[in-house]
């Protein structure tokens, strides 16, 4: 229903102007039933061959319910006779609540994450600490890099996820960044400034950019840039830059 891309944002937004006041919060798994559960991940996964039910919640809106997918949030009524694509936004306050809910949905536990396969990027005293997946041709990316620069004390693990199917020529471009001799530097270089690394060397084992696709899928990254706060917490795209700073000191 979806494909992967870079900046994480969707262009059609679907926005809530119901008689609904403020939206609620989604509530917990639980609140729905295992048969509708049933129902809905059997009916929705035989329609759709490229979907994969994760889970499903009450939906803010009335009426239906909200479906996770292994690519983003949809909606659907009781039969799943219908679906809904798109983002729901709150009225008042002009928030995405699909796109909030997405992330709190698949948060992570930081210290789970496979750090020896980042690139480790460190400014200043490093006590502002977090991991991105990032695409070495994603202007996304670029910009989240040069606001990162910008930015004292902060600690970055960069897990290189290109998008080929996106940006062709981006996995080739992450393959210099991973064989550099010194790879912080190599990205910086390239994402700041468009230096192309330096020779690399005759041997170089690839490998992990294989294991960082195959974690990124499990993760359900879908979007590039995504960063994982060091509370586990989830970003989808870019912050607004003039956020970033406090984003990532609540996160401490």
């Amino acid at each position: 229903m979806n494909v992967t891309r870079c900046g994480g944002a969707r262009l059609a937004l679907v926005v809530a102007v119901l008689a609904l006041g403020t939206a609620q919060t989604p509530a917990a798994s639980g609140d729905v039933d295992a048969k509708t559960v049933k129902t809905l991940t059997e009916t929705l996964q035989s329609r759709f061959s490229d979907v994969v039910v994760h889970g499903v919640y009450p939906s803010p809106l009335p009426g239906l319910y909200e479906v996770l997918t292994d690519k983003e949030l949809i909606y659907t009524n009781d039969r799943a006779s219908l679906v809904l694509v798109g983002s729901i936004i709150d009225t008042q306050t002009h928030e995405n609540l699909s796109g909030k809910r997405w992330n709190q949905l698949n948060s992570v536990d930081f210290s789970t994450l496979p750090l020896d396969r980042a690139i480790k990027v460190v400014r200043g005293n490093g006590t502002r600490i977090l991991a991105v997946f990032a695409d070495p041709l994603c202007p996304y990316c670029k910009e989240l890099e040069n606001a990162l620069e910008e930015l004292s004390d902060s600690t970055v693990y960069v897990f290189l996820y290109p998008l080929e199917g996106i940006h062709p020529g981006a996995s080739a471009q992450a393959h210099k960044i991973w064989c550099a001799s010194d790879r912080s530097v190599a990205w910086s270089e390239w994402m700041l400034h468009q230096t192309q690394p330096s020779a690399e060397p005759a041997q170089c084992d690839a490998s992990t950019l294989q294991e960082v696709q195959h974690l990124g899928e499990r993760l359900l990254v879908n979007s590039t840039p995504t960063l994982f706060l060091h509370n586990g917490q989830r970003l989808r795209g870019m912050p607004p830059k003039d956020r970033l700073p406090g984003i990532l000191d609540s996160s401490r």
